[in-house]
C-alpha cells in the first residue's frame, strides 16, 4: 500500500507540472482566449490544436 501511495502521489505531482506547462504554453499562444470568462485552459488547447 506504500508504494501505492508513494506513486500516486508522485503521478499528481506530475500531472500538476503538465498541467502548469500547458497553461504557460496556451497562455503565450492564445492570450486572447486565455482572458475569456468561461473558457478553461484545456478547452483553449483543444482550439489551439
Amino acid at each position: 500500500m506504500r508504494a501505492l501511495a508513494r506513486r500516486w502521489l508522485w503521478l499528481h505531482e506530475e500531472i500538476i507540472a503538465h498541467d502548469k506547462e500547458r497553461e504557460r504554453i496556451v497562455t503565450k499562444r492564445a492570450p486572447d482566449l486565455m482572458a475569456s470568462h468561461g473558457i478553461a485552459t484545456l478547452t483553449v488547447a483543444k482550439m489551439l490544436i
